[in-house]
């Protein structure tokens, strides 16, 4: 799914960047189905480095503008798709099999392998972090986990912590082993930050797990 941006017959490309841009009113964002992804998305575009103002529930007369699993889980599935570019596109190249900290996902000592085969099978790094979004991606946007429409259910409030873990380890696994282009990414995202802010903010992972960003 994705945010909802209108271009039109004659306008220019410095329009469409302008209007792509914009952060959406927050009354506006009520009104519409996906509202709080919309807005989260405009956020996250036209100010990535404002961690707080992407993360913390917009108010409306004091009152939190929208619930707040279903911010959680637009905030997980944004997340998710800002972790393509650049952060996994740079990574294709960098973070190869033959290196002996990416013939396996390792996060510092540790060694992690991909729960998609259940069978104990070892994935390179690469393919252990595109399993594992994938994964994530899949269960957030299941219907039967999270309706369309509707309140989220308790039980699929365990779904955050899961998608967590697994966001937290390829963020480490960069973190501690492709140091270079971690800060590369995160001086242009802030994307760490953000997910290091939403797990404090909504304790979905333990802060004293994830190291502050350089």
């Amino acid at each position: 799914m994705s945010s909802a941006v209108r271009t039109y017959r004659g306008q220019t490309r410095e329009q469409v960047q302008e209007h792509r841009a914009a952060v959406l009113d927050v009354r506006e964002a009520q009104k519409r189905a996906l509202g709080a992804q919309e807005y989260v998305a405009a956020c996250a575009r036209a100010e990535p480095q404002q961690v707080a103002r992407i993360v913390d529930i917009p108010q409306v007369d004091g009152v939190p503008a929208f619930p707040e699993r279903d911010w959680i889980h637009v905030q997980l599935m944004q997340l998710v798709r800002d972790l393509n570019v650049p952060w996994l596109v740079l990574l294709q190249t960098e973070c190869a099999a033959e290196r002996p900290t990416c013939a396996s996902l390792h996060v510092g000592k540790d060694v992690y392998l991909c729960p998609t085969h259940g069978d104990g099978r070892a994935c390179t790094a690469l393919e252990y972090i595109h399993h594992a979004l994938d994964g994530v991606a899949k269960q957030l946007s299941s219907t039967q986990a999270f309706p369309p429409q509707q309140p989220i259910p308790t039980r699929s409030v365990r779904l955050f912590g899961t998608a967590c873990k697994q966001l937290a380890r390829i963020f480490l696994h960069i973190y501690h082993h492709h140091p270079a282009l971690f800060a590369r990414c995160e001086a242009d995202t802030a994307l760490y930050a953000r997910f290091r802010l939403l797990s404090e903010r909504f304790t979905l992972f333990p802060a004293d797990a994830l190291p502050v960003e350089p």
